[in-house]
């Protein structure tokens, strides 16, 4: 059984949102070398299975289109967007195992495949509560008091995919990920029961700012 979290990253205004995986057991897939048990992560399970992937209703990207089955192995995924304080356990981690480095104030691969490349724009703000809660002060990284279990925020995608190596996990497929979301039922959005409004999902400006993770109930696959 294969293991997947994820992760919300904010680039501009917006979230997207990452999903990661890896192998069982406290430090990922055979072979990883650092322990990913101080994460904290929670899974479940997601059992294999087809579904009808795409959509051909509304305004959507023509790569939606045309609908078709697609199958899926199984797989367990986190049960929540990596946080603030998770991510914070990583970049502290990281920069003692030199893998990483602060650069012009922020966070920058210093090895592997993605070294050079941006992970983290610390000072990154959009303004009020729209900003990344996570500091660099002598050494450490920290987690903004009241903000350590919020999504974590302005990380690039290199981040992202930096994040899970670490830990021996990776980024999934796109057909992997809207399995997950669509919940074993062909759900038209990834909610309990594929309703959408704002007691079941932080969306449209509703709240205007990242939410603590599992603030909103989850879809039938948890």
């Amino acid at each position: 059984m294969v293991k997947r979290f994820y992760e919300s990253v904010l680039l501009t205004l917006f979230a997207f949102f990452f999903i990661l995986f890896g192998g069982c057991g406290s430090g990922g897939e055979k072979g990883s070398s650092h322990d990913a048990s101080p994460l904290n992560m929670v899974f479940v399970s997601i059992p294999g299975g087809s579904f009808r992937m795409g959509d051909e209703a509304g305004d959507l990207w023509e790569g939606c289109r045309p609908v078709h089955t697609v199958t899926v192995t199984g797989f367990d995924m986190g049960a929540y967007e990596v946080t603030n304080a998770q991510y914070a356990v990583y970049l502290n981690a990281a920069i003692q195992s030199g893998d990483i480095e602060v650069k012009d104030g922020d966070v920058y691969g210093k090895t592997g495949e993605w070294a050079v490349q941006r992970y983290l724009d610390i000072g990154y703000d959009y303004g009020g509560e729209n900003k990344c809660w996570i500091t660099f002060e002598n050494g450490v990284f920290t987690a903004a008091a009241g903000k350590e279990n919020w999504p974590v925020v302005a990380v690039s995608w290199y981040g992202s995919k930096a994040f899970a190596a670490y830990y021996g996990f990776d980024l999934p497929t796109e057909a992997e990920w809207e399995y997950a979301a669509r919940g074993g039922k062909q759900l038209m959005y990834g909610t309990d029961d594929g309703s959408i409004d704002s007691t079941k999902v932080n969306y449209d400006m509703y709240v205007g700012c990242p939410t603590p993770v599992g603030a909103y109930p989850p879809n039938p696959f948890g």
